[in-house]
């Protein structure tokens, strides 16, 4: 019972710091865990209907039982769209429940955003108030549609930088979401028994 992380440059920029591990179970230090894949779009956008796409045929190709989402954080940071966060967490909702019906699916876990410390259009401390409404928005939606929300932990409260560039993670960062990964990994390992 596989499971396919998709999303933005997190998680292509994941792929490649969990290239050096010959296994899922070696990476998340998980006895027996079936396969884990990657597909991640740099710059990838909930509003661009053609990364939908993508990320659509890379669930196709794969045919994963669960599936980790993380996606909409480059959303947030654009002053020169409509795009709220409501409008943000609507056309994700809608986006995976039509790839869980679709693809029958048995877990969908989509990944609570957290703060940069760099934006392209908007201050820091917009992007920051954005986040807190977009994950309440989630945590709510998700729940109406089945889906599982899993609240990121760590990284605003660190005592060590988790961002190598105001945005992306560095090997700190990257340590601390393979641990959250390996949270909800347990989770798909233990259903797969």
């Amino acid at each position: 019972m596989a499971t396919l992380c998709i999303g933005d440059s997190h998680v292509k920029r994941l792929k490649l710091h969990l290239s050096a591990y010959r296994s899922s179970s070696s990476a998340y230090n998980i006895a027996g865990l079936c396969p884990v894949y990657y597909f991640g779009i740099s710059g990838g956008l909930v509003s661009c209907d053609r990364h939908l796409e993508l990320l659509s045929t890379a669930v196709r190709r794969h045919n994963p039982h669960h599936l980790i989402v993380s996606l909409g954080g480059n959303d947030l940071d654009d002053n020169e769209s409509d795009w709220s966060a409501e409008c943000v967490v609507s056309k994700l909702v809608s986006f995976l429940t039509l790839l869980r019906t679709r693809y029958t699916l048995k877990t969908v876990t989509v990944l609570s955003y957290f703060p940069r410390l760099r934006t392209r259009s908007i201050s820091p401390e917009i992007y920051k108030l954005r986040v807190i409404e977009t994950n309440n928005l989630l945590q709510h939606w998700c729940i109406n549609h089945h889906l599982t929300v899993w609240r990121l932990r760590g990284f605003t409260e660190s005592k060590h930088e988790v961002l190598c560039d105001g945005v992306h993670l560095n090997h700190y960062g990257y340590y601390k979401l393979i641990r959250q990964l390996r949270g909800i990994l347990l989770r798909h390992h233990r259903i797969s028994q």
